[in-house]
């Protein structure tokens, strides 16, 4: 697929011609880490539900991934969509999808403290006690001192490095749910 493809897509995104993305799904195709993908997540990121919506209509992956191996609801949960996420759990995301560093839609949704996003995650099977890369969890990256901000700071994650031990709705949500599934 061609830079030119790419443009495509966001031109039909930013004119809210909707109606365009069946053919251009079908005409250059939305495979992993192509620039419909970077289109697609533009979608979801933007909290664009009847664009998100006209992608997946069109044949796009619900679990399609981008170059960091990241999937729409990654990317979902990662910007705080709890509709986005609502819709791409009832499609039949995978909710247990890690990512290049082995972070699932919970690890961000921990991050974020959004409890609505982690307690529907949860009724949707998300695995609670899945580590990414570095030995973490959903619970353990709750607990950051920056844990408010969309993505955490990375040396102190990075590190296992937390200043701040706070207990906060996620947190008690994430090791309640941890102590539930043992």
């Amino acid at each position: 697929m061609s830079l030119a493809s790419g443009s495509a897509f966001f031109d039909a995104l930013y004119h809210n011609d909707l109606g365009r993305l069946p053919t251009l799904v079908r005409e250059f195709g939305v495979e992993d880490e192509s620039p419909g993908v970077t289109a697609f997540r533009s979608a979801v990121t933007s909290g664009n539900l009847p664009a998100v919506r006209a992608f997946l209509d069109s044949g796009v992956s619900i679990n399609v991934r981008d170059q960091e191996a990241g999937t729409p609801l990654l990317w979902a949960a990662e910007s705080d969509r709890s509709e986005i996420v609502r819709e791409l759990i009832q499609r039949g995301a995978d909710v247990n999808a890690q990512n290049a560093t082995g972070w699932t839609a919970l690890f961000y949704a921990a991050i974020a403290q959004n409890v609505h996003v982690i307690e529907r995650l949860a009724q949707a099977g998300a695995n609670p006690h899945l580590k990414d890369f570095s030995g973490r969890t959903a619970a353990d990256l709750s607990k950051c001192r920056r844990a408010r901000l969309r993505l955490p700071f990375i040396g102190e994650v990075a590190s296992g490095v937390s200043r701040v031990w706070r207990t906060t709705p996620a947190r008690t949500l994430l090791l309640r749910l941890t102590e539930k599934s043992r």
